[in-house]
């Protein structure tokens, strides 16, 4: 099976700076958007220009429950199942598992959707999202069916890792996140974006029609006071593109590191991160003089369950990042148990970032095999995503 990645810095880097926008339940849609979609799933998009919104229908979705899925052929019962790129952005970055048990979770129980490719169709600033899950006439479906939602944008690359920007990644404590109005990330219009979601329906239940309603706001190019352009960085320990990004906990107090030199010069507004259980910290250090720069920390339960990871703010004059200066980011964990927990360690410091020159953001290069290694780990892999791509290499 494909390892389907979930990228993680977008969702927890708005959590640092926005407050989370819990809004009404979904109006209806008009029949012309959501009416009976046949074959694979399908998007719609309604742009609201008086609520400055752009709203994704997607499906319909068979979400299956757990009976039924186990007995799926596809779904064999491994440790990290597909994408575990998964604990941060799944998590909201806090820590917190999703079931809120603080037991390692079942991802043999996921599903996934098809890859749902859409074009963004304004110009502007994106500034978050909120996602609900709605049946075809709008009325609110639970929402604790959608595990997590990843959002692809085609067009950039991370900043310092070749993996496409993931421009959402929403997890079930994180299904509703909006930037204030002074910050934005900057879309044009055409831009080729796509989302898929993960499934996890753990009732004997099995839901037909499912559909993702995602309202993403956003601020139009007249703006007449321009938003701070940012992006989301994460500083991912064990980054590999399209594989895993969990690696093994041995017994006692360890740390591992990433050093990296960075590409354009800007400022961090924010940082956060992730953990999985018996994670103490994460550190941004100068890779030269050891100099730390900030360290966000995790709150533990007795047990060692991390509940949470703390988060810093730099909203006056930001924590600079010079261009071409080398840095280092340190996860450290203290594990109790007797023996090496297989992939049971991740780490991954998250944050806003606002370059100084926005225009120097990375484009995608599709030449570059880990990218494609990226594209594969997609649901559909290169054979779903082969067009977005061959009609943007023509433009390169």
């Amino acid at each position: 099976m494909r390892r389907h990645l979930l990228h993680t810095a977008f969702a927890p880097a708005l959590l640092l700076l926005s407050a989370a926008c819990h809004g009404a339940a979904p109006v209806p849609a008009p029949a012309a958007v959501l009416g009976a979609v046949s074959g694979d799933a399908e998007s719609r998009l309604v742009v609201d220009s008086a609520q400055h919104e752009v709203v994704l229908y997607a499906g319909p979705f068979r979400v299956p429950g757990m009976s039924a899925m186990a007995a799926m052929p596809d779904m064999p019962a491994m440790p990290g199942m597909p994408g575990m790129k998964s604990g941060a952005g799944m998590t909201g970055m806090d820590g917190v598992h999703a079931d809120g048990t603080g037991e390692h979770e079942n991802h043999a129980a996921h599903g996934f959707s098809p890859l749902v490719r859409f074009v963004w169709p304004v110009d502007g600033w994106y500034r978050g999202f909120k996602v609900s899950l709605v049946d075809s006439a709008g009325n609110e479906l639970p929402q604790h069916l959608m595990h997590h939602l990843v959002g692809i944008d085609f067009a950039h690359r991370q900043l310092l890792e070749p993996d496409l920007v993931r421009f959402i990644a929403a997890g079930v404590e994180t299904h509703n996140v909006v930037l204030p109005r002074f910050l934005g990330v900057p879309m044009k219009s055409g831009q080729q974006l796509a989302i898929y979601a993960g499934w996890h329906n753990p009732s004997e239940k099995n839901y037909e029609g499912v559909y993702i309603r995602l309202a993403m706001p956003y601020l139009p190019k007249n703006t007449l006071v321009k938003p701070i352009a940012v992006f989301p960085v994460q500083m991912d320990i064990n980054n590999t593109p399209g594989e895993p990004n969990v690696y093994d906990l041995p017994p006692g107090k360890t740390s591992r590191a990433f050093e990296f030199t960075m590409p354009i010069a800007g400022r961090f507004l924010g940082v956060g991160g992730h953990l999985h259980d018996y994670g103490v910290d994460l550190r941004l250090e100068d890779a030269a003089n050891g100099k730390l720069l900030s360290r966000v920390q995790s709150q533990r339960d007795s047990l060692g369950h991390v509940t949470a990871v703390g988060r810093k703010y730099y909203p006056v004059l930001g924590l600079r990042m010079d261009a071409g200066r080398k840095y280092r980011v340190v996860g450290s964990y203290d594990a109790p148990q007797k023996d090496t927990i297989t992939n049971g360690a991740m780490a991954i410091m998250a944050g806003v970032f606002a370059p100084s020159d926005p225009s120097q953001w990375p484009a995608a290069n599709f030449n570059d095999p880990l990218t494609h290694n990226d594209i594969e780990s997609l649901p559909g892999g290169s054979r779903v995503t082969a067009p977005v791509i061959g009609a943007m290499k023509k433009k390169q």
